[in-house]
């Protein structure tokens, strides 16, 4: 449910621009030779964020667009992480302890993670407290204390880790591994939602649409989804989608409607699969085909297989046996099994019988 957040770390810009800006301006401008060139110098001049931000580029490895590769290499990562945890920058002790757990670069020591994950909680960072509400949790070189982990999440998400809040929100929603208490997860995504955690946003508009330890309420329901739309959140634009499609305590607006699928389906494009269904099933062809289409022309085979069947039957459309073969087969290439078939391949064939 809650696991180990890899960070990748953002920090503010000085307005005295040192190495570390500029090498962060460098990359900003694609200037990645110049930037490493200024990483390295910020670092090796105890510029401790240089030294982190090097640390993640070797630890992740990166493409670049003008073709350049840096391959990911634990050893260098190992000791970029040790010399700003060394030099006091919890950041890098979060990094380290994480190594020394998957034994990245290092022979793996539990027990040094948990000591790192620990001394960077107790210096007030909210991640070293999740990490290591993980290890408790788990019972990974510790023993299994259930209530210390939540406790330690807690202080994770009072620290500003608002990911951990609505995890947290979560597990009060569902039950998993607490108690199950609406009103507990209301106030942690509350604490995320306040902070743009999106994610956070939609649970709270789930909350009050369906009455879950608050009086229902789907007028401020709407309120939370558009919040969480607004900032890109695709099941909150999916919501509003169904809400003004169906009327549901709101007037029906087809337009509305139109509007929020086709951000849902832009934002994450599984959904537009489903938004044409919703419109299939309300037997309005043309909308179905558009999220249909739109999936399958974005790699989604299943959109592809579903428009396949549609020309093959002709529903709502002219019969069309070659634009379906067509679209088995790139259903196929896209890993839809049962469109691969020899019975549904010879399309054609099928509709001549």
């Amino acid at each position: 449910m809650i696991a180990l957040i890899l960070i990748l770390l953002i920090f503010p810009v000085s307005l005295l621009a040192g190495d570390y800006e500029q090498a962060m301006e460098a990359r900003k401008a694609g200037n990645f030779k110049d930037s490493l060139i200024l990483l390295e110098k910020a670092c090796g001049n105890e510029d401790l964020r240089g030294c982190i931000k090097l640390g993640e580029i070797y630890y992740y490895g990166e493409s670049y667009i003008t073709g350049e590769v840096i391959k990911q290499d634990y050893d260098k990562a190992f000791k970029l992480f040790k010399k700003a945890c060394e030099g006091g920058d919890m950041n890098g002790c979060i990094f380290l302890g994480i190594m020394y757990l998957y034994g990245q670069g290092v022979s793996p020591d539990i027990a040094k993670a948990v000591e790192l994950f620990s001394r960077a909680c107790d210096k007030g960072y909210g991640m070293g407290c999740n990490n290591l509400g993980v290890m408790y949790s788990q019972g990974i070189g510790v023993k299994e204390d259930k209530e210390k982990a939540f406790k330690l999440y807690d202080l994770a998400c009072e620290r500003g880790e608002y990911k951990v809040c609505v995890m947290l929100g979560d597990a009060y929603k569902f039950g998993a591994e607490v108690k199950q208490d609406f009103q507990k997860a209301k106030s942690y995504y509350e604490r995320g939602c306040i902070k743009d955690e999106t994610l956070a946003c939609f649970n709270l508009g789930e909350l009050y649409e369906k009455g879950l330890g608050v009086t229902k309420n789907l007028e401020k329901a709407i309120q939370f989804y558009q919040k969480a739309c607004d900032r890109d959140q695709e099941l909150a634009c999916m919501r509003l989608g169904e809400i003004y499609a169906k009327g549901e305590g709101v007037s029906k607006d087809t337009k509305k409607a139109e509007k929020y699928f086709t951000k849902a389906c832009d934002l994450f494009n599984s959904l537009c699969v489903e938004i044409g269904n919703i419109y299939f099933s309300e037997q309005d062809s043309n909308m179905a085909m558009k999220f249909f289409n739109k999936a399958c022309d974005n790699g989604n085979g299943q959109g592809c297989a579903i428009l396949a069947k549609i020309y093959l039957e002709g529903n709502g459309v002219a019969k069309n046996c070659y634009k379906a073969k067509e679209l088995l087969r790139r259903a196929c290439s896209l890993g839809v099994e049962e469109s691969c078939e020899d019975d549904y391949q010879d399309a054609c064939k099928i509709t001549n019988k």
